[in-house]
């Protein structure tokens, strides 16, 4: 009880605005030698100062980061450095750039160094995470930061170690390079050139980049997969032959494994079936999986009804990101946006423009991107009894 309290009230001081305001709080967490009682202190100060401007040091801070940078407990130590990130201290940037950097760290350790240094878009950061695309244990953390710390340079490092990605760095590549629209553009032209395969991009990847107002985009995105939104007479045709294709006897004969595989390449990002999966879209296990009808439509047509949670927000910063997800929370002073690879929360005051829409976070198109053997084996996977094996020398080409 005693933490939770203590964090309540960490939180209640840390939204004031001056330094001075912080002093007696740094003298409660250094009095204090329980790291359960600094660490609920400090996360509930960095909890409070969340969507607030970066501020000057305080009195005291100096004695107090060091102690608290050399806690035994991991928690605390990571706590404090990103206190200390807040208040713009030169020594704490110094050091997490070090220990982003150090191949004699924990991954875990400089990946919670990758994440802080993002967090308070440490610009001077962006080419030390391009150097760190040739380092595996820490690539993926590296790629995802280097879409929030805007680089000229940033697609043609990552577009250099592309082929070298294993499917979820390359998700996290694509993720990245969709958030801005000069990032895009070199993106779609290194699919139109081969170094990227157009089978790489899952439907809601495609979605992101289709959410560019830009005409070149859109042009380039139809030109590589063509329309991604058929017309209402074109969805009702498309069901009306999957309900010729997809007869009983053929959604018997499934290669249930085989659909797993597919499931987890175009699916899975957002959806959990049988507890394997994504957290973005509704549990699939108890839905109305095995009702044909039910699947296709919702497959088909899933902008046709869609419930307030997973409707698309299109959200664009004040240093050029546009982002695209369902919102998860939001108060006075942040937005956490669930986008297709993160949780990614945004300060109010980082907020150029932001539009609801009516869209799914599920894209249109999805079984265009199948052969018809390929969605009686997904069909068959969705609306079977239990779970099958995950046999990857099945999956379709990209999902390998």
């Amino acid at each position: 009880m005693l933490p939770m309290i203590l964090c309540l009230i960490a939180t209640s001081l840390a939204p004031a605005d001056s330094p001075a305001d912080f002093s007696g709080l740094i003298g409660v967490i250094i009095a204090s030698d329980d790291p359960a009682v600094q660490d609920d202190l400090l996360r509930g100060t960095l909890e409070g100062l969340v969507g607030r401007p970066r501020l000057a040091i305080p009195a005291g801070w100096a004695e107090a980061y060091k102690k608290l940078a050399n806690s035994p407990n991991a928690a605390v130590r990571d706590s404090a450095a990103k206190l200390a990130l807040r208040f713009g201290d030169p020594a704490a940037f110094a050091a997490l750039r070090n220990v982003a950097g150090a191949r004699s760290a924990s991954t875990e350790t400089r990946i919670n160094a990758i994440d802080s240094l993002v967090g308070v878009h440490d610009k001077e950061f962006a080419p030390i995470l391009q150097n760190l695309l040739n380092d595996p244990s820490v690539r993926a953390a590296a790629i995802r930061g280097l879409g929030v710390l805007e680089n000229v340079e940033t697609p043609a490092k990552i577009l250099a170690v592309y082929s070298a990605l294993s499917p979820a760095e390359r998700a996290d590549a694509i993720a990245t390079l969709s958030t801005r629209e000069a990032f895009a553009k070199t993106l779609l032209a290194s699919v139109e050139q081969g170094t990227v395969s157009k089978h790489d991009f899952t439907p809601a990847a495609l979605l992101a980049l289709n959410s560019y107002p830009s005409p070149a985009i859109k042009s380039q995105v139809q030109k590589i997969w063509g329309t991604l939104r058929p017309t209402p007479v074109e969805k009702k045709a498309m069901i009306a032959q999957l309900h010729k294709d997809l007869t009983p006897a053929a959604i018997a004969a499934a290669d249930r494994k085989r659909g797993r595989a597919i499931f987890a390449k175009t699916c899975a990002t957002c959806h959990t079936l049988f507890d394997s999966g994504g957290k973005i879209g509704p549990e699939l296990t108890g839905s109305q999986r095995n009702n044909l009808d039910y699947v296709l439509s919702n497959v088909v047509d899933p902008s046709a009804v869609v419930a307030r949670d997973y409707q698309v927000n299109l959200v664009s910063t004040t240093d050029g990101r546009l982002l695209s997800g369902i919102v998860k929370r939001e108060d006075e002073r942040v937005l956490v946006l669930q986008t297709l690879n993160e949780l990614v929360t945004i300060a109010k005051n980082e907020i150029e423009a932001r539009k609801p829409t009516s869209d799914s976070i599920m894209p249109e198109g999805l079984l265009k991107t199948l052969k018809t053997d390929e969605i009686r084996d997904l069909i068959g996977y969705l609306g079977g009894p239990g779970q099958v094996p995950l046999d990857s020398s099945t999956a379709p080409e990209g999902a390998r």
